[in-house]
């Protein structure tokens, strides 16, 4: 499984699968790197936008991080031409702020995507906006 903008802190930490990759561009203190390596996560501090790989994940998953990069339909294209399947959850129509330099929307992912997510409106604790979801076919997808 693949974790793209894995942060801090992925959900890959939590995962059985056995091999286990999450790429973010940021320079996490060495204690981050030490619990990736505890739970079996292979960190790779790389823009996603720039980072190749000849390895085809079953699963590749996208949650709440294309807002934040450089060119986020790059990253779709890398993740498509790497993956079985693509597990993704995005804050859509929210706006430019600090530290979020795309708006992103849902007919612009699903035509990144090459399928239809689905959206609906959250308000759950801290979580409240328009959200996109979806589980789409990479370019290795096998029934």
């Amino acid at each position: 499984i693949l974790d793209i903008g894995c942060g801090p802190y992925s959900l890959l930490m939590k995962s059985k699968a056995k091999r286990k990759v999450g790429v973010d561009p940021c320079n996490y203190p060495e204690w981050v790197r030490m619990r990736y390596d505890a739970s079996g996560v292979d960190f790779v501090q790389h823009t996603a936008e720039h980072w190749q790989t000849e390895d085809v994940f079953d699963e590749v998953l996208i949650y709440n991080c294309l807002q934040h990069t450089i060119d986020p339909k790059r990253i779709i294209e890398n993740v498509l031409s790497c993956s079985r399947i693509i597990r993704v959850f995005e804050w859509v129509e929210q706006g430019i702020s600090d530290g979020h330099i795309h708006d992103l929307h849902a007919d612009e992912l699903d035509r990144w995507l090459g399928g239809h997510g689905r959206t609906d409106y959250i308000n759950v604790g801290p979580c409240v906006g328009q959200a996109y979801w979806g589980i789409f076919k990479g370019q290795h997808y096998k029934p």
